[in-house]
C-alpha cells in the first residue's frame, strides 16, 4: 500500500489548513480529507550562527540536558554551512517557541565553549509542508 500526503496552508495563517491522505491499493483509491482550524499553526524558526561550529552547538545542547525540553518543538535540523551553522526548527506555534527560548534557551546561551554572538533569525508561519511517508 502506497501513501502520499500533501499539507498546505494559505498565506494567511488564520485560515484552515487543508490535509489530504490518500491510499492507493488494489485499484481503489481511498482519500481522507479534513480541514484543521485553530489546532496547529506551525512556525518555522531559522537561526544562522556566523562562525559557529558543530562542537559549540553540542556544548550548548549538553547544557540543556536535564532541563525541560519543549514538547511543542516538532523537529530540529542542524547543518554546517559556509560561514557557520544553520539551525532550523518547526514549532506548534510562535508563542511556544518564544516562551521556551525566553525561559530555557536565552538564560544559558553564553556558556563557555558555546556559540558566540547572536544568530540571524527568521520566524514565520508554515504555509506549505511536504513530507514523504514510508510505504508498506
Amino acid at each position: 500500500m502506497a501513501w502520499e500526503n500533501s499539507w498546505s496552508a494559505p498565506a494567511h495563517p488564520a485560515k484552515p489548513f487543508q490535509f489530504q491522505l490518500a491510499s492507493h491499493s488494489g485499484g481503489q483509491d481511498q482519500a481522507l480529507r479534513w480541514s484543521i482550524t485553530d489546532l496547529i499553526v506551525m512556525y518555522m524558526v531559522s537561526n544562522f550562527w556566523p562562525g559557529a561550529t558543530l562542537e559549540q552547538f553540542q556544548a550548548e545542547l549538553a547544557e540543556l540536558e536535564g532541563k525541560s525540553q519543549p514538547e511543542t518543538q516538532l523537529m530540529r535540523s542542524v547543518a554546517e554551512v559556509e560561514g557557520g551553522l544553520l539551525i532550523v526548527s518547526l514549532w506548534k506555534g510562535k508563542s511556544e517557541y518564544e516562551s521556551w527560548a525566553e525561559s530555557t534557551l536565552m538564560p544559558q546561551i553564553d556558556i563557555p565553549g558555546g556559540m558566540e554572538g547572536r544568530p540571524t533569525q527568521r520566524i514565520g508561519p508554515v504555509v506549505e509542508h511536504y513530507s514523504v511517508l514510508p510505504s508498506s
